[in-house]
């Protein structure tokens, strides 16, 4: 019993972290598409969000994008995994839109090192 109330409590963990990247993503394309209408001190033509600086927003979506392919993977209904392969999606372009080279890097890195976790997970 205790054992499914420990991964209730990751997967609601996992979703709320997702949740505040996706509101974070959310700002960010308000603020892209929008020059100098949120947070207009701080605009520099970059995607930035709430965080100020593109290598800042590109590192915490880079810890997003892991959870968020656990948890598409780990969905038991195909509308979640619909609604979680979207949100990887939006993940994935808001760091493509940082232009941050060490968020590419690590998205790269990042994947390379997914994919033998994932094979391993499946064998499980």
């Amino acid at each position: 019993m205790e054992a499914l109330q420990q991964k209730g409590r990751w997967r609601l963990i996992a979703v709320s972290m997702l949740v505040g990247g996706l509101l974070t993503c959310l700002v960010g394309f308000y603020q892209f598409y929008n020059p100098g209408s949120f947070f207009f001190w701080a605009w520099s033509g970059e995607f930035i969000g709430a965080i100020g600086n593109r290598t800042y927003i590109g590192a915490y979506l880079l810890t997003l994008i892991p959870i968020c392919v656990a948890v598409y993977f780990l969905s038991d209904s195909w509308p979640r995994r619909v609604a979680w392969g979207v949100a990887l999606v939006f993940l994935n372009v808001s760091i493509v839109l940082t232009r941050s080279r060490a968020a590419w890097l690590g998205l790269a890195f990042g994947l390379l090192l997914m994919i033998p976790l994932m094979q391993r997970h499946r064998a499980l």
